[in-house]
């Protein structure tokens, strides 16, 4: 087959000057999506500041009842917007919970739909919201690598240094994979602070690729005597969400809806 270089410099025309068959001009933008669809890792990284923009678009701050910690809006359908975050050891606490969109807009959560997804210690918060935001494109958690570089966002709360919550963009690596990866978890290097209990991990294609939490069970037995920060795989995490009902809209750089059981 002919480079895509070469059919455009020789004008649809091969070395008898014969024109080329429609269907293998055609056959270019179908290998590419292929490519982008089935092998993201060979998609263009971002730059971090592209990164940290998107980021901003979908990051939300969660209040209320002593709760601080951050989240990340994942889908939307008929104006309710589902958020997605760390379960807090008191899990009650979720129903008066307070989401500060990203444009600074509080709305409070539709708690009698609140959905817990138990094998993980991953809320899925329901908000009405009759204006349009963002919602994060999501990635293929089952690639990630050792050393893979990866970013997080989240929000400090206000202080009496800080009248409102600062939003926390910052850069590390993966460090550790679970025994058994990649439905039980990894660490990563980037810091956290206080208010960022939740925070979305993202690749360096700016998918997300996992939730950051330090609260849970097996976070804890595996950084007994390490400093180091757990996440949580999203497309497990994507799977659970789908068999209790919401949808998600994959992007090309992101991971396909995993096939529904028979």
């Amino acid at each position: 087959m002919l480079s895509f270089r070469e059919i455009i410099n020789r004008q649809h025309f091969n070395h008898k000057n014969e024109i080329l068959p429609i269907n293998l001009i055609h056959q270019w933008p179908l290998a590419l999506i292929f490519l982008l669809f089935f092998f993201p890792s060979a998609a263009k990284a971002l730059e971090p500041q592209q990164i940290a923009q998107q980021a901003q678009q979908t990051t939300v701050k969660i209040t209320g009842s002593g709760l601080e910690q951050s989240g990340i809006l994942i889908t939307e359908d008929k104006n309710t917007y589902w958020i997605m975050t760390c379960t807090p050891k008191d899990k009650s606490v979720l129903n008066k919970a307070k989401i500060i969109a990203p444009d600074g807009q509080p709305y409070e959560s539709l708690s009698a739909q609140i959905i817990h997804l138990n094998q993980f210690p991953i809320s899925l918060i329901p908000v009405q919201i009759n204006r349009s935001y963002e919602t994060a494109n999501m990635g293929d958690s089952n690639s990630i690598k050792l050393g893979e570089r990866v970013y997080i966002a989240g929000f400090m709360p206000a202080s009496d240094n800080r009248r409102n919550p600062q939003f926390i963009f910052t850069e590390g690596i993966i460090s550790s994979l679970a025994e058994q990866p990649p439905k039980s978890g990894f660490t990563h290097t980037n810091p956290i602070y206080p208010g960022m209990e939740g925070t979305p991990i993202f690749s360096q294609q700016g998918t997300l690729i996992g939730i950051s939490c330090q609260n849970s069970t097996l976070a804890n037995r595996q950084k007994k005597d390490l400093q180091l920060n757990w996440g949580i795989p999203i497309t497990p995490l994507t799977e659970l969400a789908q068999q209790k009902g919401l949808s998600f809209g994959f992007s090309a750089l992101g991971s396909p809806p995993p096939s529904p059981n028979p």
